[in-house]
């Protein structure tokens, strides 16, 4: 037979040493205590055996202790528990108690109040996501929907819906626009960002990748924002990769991390491929001129390929009497042959400049110079809110106006 009395001592010294009661398996021989098995036929079970040493309450099956301790955690902890978080190792009833008392965790929670009866039902369902998005600001996701965070779990979805995607269908919700680059639902800012992926991004048949430079960062992120939030997005992972820095002739030039976005969406991929948008497209790449309807739209594309592919250069031999040397700006584009002629085309038509198209290595290259044509060109790409990269403009309003310094240069 079992000492009754050194058995209830020893639960005493559990709780002495670990500040809590014991769990079933806590009780093991190799624990240094006697094990549960011992206690099972001396008090009937570890809990009787807890009773009886006053280390729990008789009435800790009682529906009112079990939703005061439920309560007693929310107080703790403010949120509701999960029900693997109700267990004696924290000092709290096991969720077994709560599945013999009241038929299921779930069935608990609707005793105290915490959930409401009804909450499988798809107009209550609804209303929750809806709630949720005016709450946070954007759509929830399943991990948002918890019963310790106030809201049915993501199963009560499942079970009613079939999936997630369907709960958020059903509410309007859908994650992303499907036809966010559809011709119909062009704006400024989007062509601005269709411009830019045609110069300095990359698609295949899974993503869409956009690249840019540690300086360029800002206007790549003002886009990803702008994105994220027309799509009701929760913000992603931006990935920054660092690459090897390259040798040459003793000199060590230092190589700039690339500052990165992806979208994941093959409607949008689909919907790029109208605008010339595919993979492997430097040589082939054009500007879409058919589905340009306004001045403004051909000047948001064209400002967005050129912060993608353009550049400024300074002019610096130009002389006035011989002596004091002037800066002068040279506007810089390159790409495929196409794109090069269609973008020289735009700025014929929208700017009175005919600027020329030369060979440049295995592309081509558009160059023009003077401060009249980039005038011309800068009130042209710039006479509306949009996207832009700051150092290029920076250095193009300095030129033009006549402050342009190599020392105050920070292109």
């Amino acid at each position: 037979m079992d000492d009754r009395d050194f058995l209830l001592r020893e639960l005493h010294r559990f709780v002495k040493e670990n500040g809590r009661n014991p769990g079933y398996n806590d009780l093991r021989n190799y624990n240094g205590y006697p094990s549960n098995s011992a206690y099972t036929r001396t008090f009937g079970s570890v809990r009787k055996g807890l009773i009886t040493a006053g280390l729990l309450r008789e009435d800790g099956e009682s529906e009112e202790f079990l939703l005061s301790e439920i309560e007693r955690f929310k107080e703790e902890n403010k949120r509701l528990p999960t029900h693997v978080e109700m267990c004696t190792k924290k000092g709290y009833p096991t969720h077994h108690a709560y599945e013999r008392v009241f038929g299921s965790w779930k069935n608990a929670l609707i005793a105290g109040g915490y959930v409401l009866e009804h909450d499988n039902t798809e107009e209550y369902l609804i209303r929750v996501l809806r709630k949720y998005n005016e709450e946070n600001g954007r759509y929830p996701m399943q991990r948002d929907m918890t019963i310790y965070n106030g809201y049915p779990s993501i199963h009560c979805f499942l079970e009613t819906f079939g999936s997630w995607s369907n709960a958020l269908k059903a509410a309007d919700m859908d994650r992303m626009d499907q036809d966010f680059f559809k011709p119909e639902n062009m704006n400024l800012r989007k062509w601005y960002i269709i411009g830019y992926i045609i110069a300095d991004g990359w698609v295949n048949k899974n993503y869409i990748r956009i690249s840019t430079v540690e300086k360029d960062k800002d206007n790549l992120y003002a886009m990803n924002d702008y994105i994220e939030k027309e799509n009701n997005m929760i913000p992603r992972k931006k990935y920054v990769f660092e690459k090897r820095n390259l040798y040459f002739k003793d000199k060590v030039y230092k190589a700039q991390p690339v500052y990165q976005i992806q979208f994941h969406n093959k409607y949008w991929i689909k919907d790029l491929m109208l605008y010339g948008i595919v993979e492997n497209k430097t040589h082939i790449s054009y500007i879409p001129l058919d589905y340009l309807k306004t001045p403004e739209e051909e000047a948001a594309i064209m400002r967005g390929i050129f912060d993608g592919d353009g550049s400024i250069s300074v002019d610096v031999n130009h002389w006035i009497d011989g002596k004091t040397t002037t800066h002068h700006p040279i506007f810089k584009l390159t790409g495929s042959k196409k794109l090069c002629e269609d973008y020289a085309f735009l700025l014929e038509k929208n700017c009175g400049v005919k600027p020329n198209i030369l060979p440049e290595r295995s592309v081509f290259q558009i160059r023009t110079s003077g401060i009249p044509n980039c005038t011309k060109i800068f009130n042209f790409l710039y006479g509306h809110e949009n996207f832009f990269i700051q150092r290029k403009k920076e250095r193009l309003v300095k030129l033009l106006n006549g402050v342009y310094t190599p020392e105050g240069d920070n292109y």
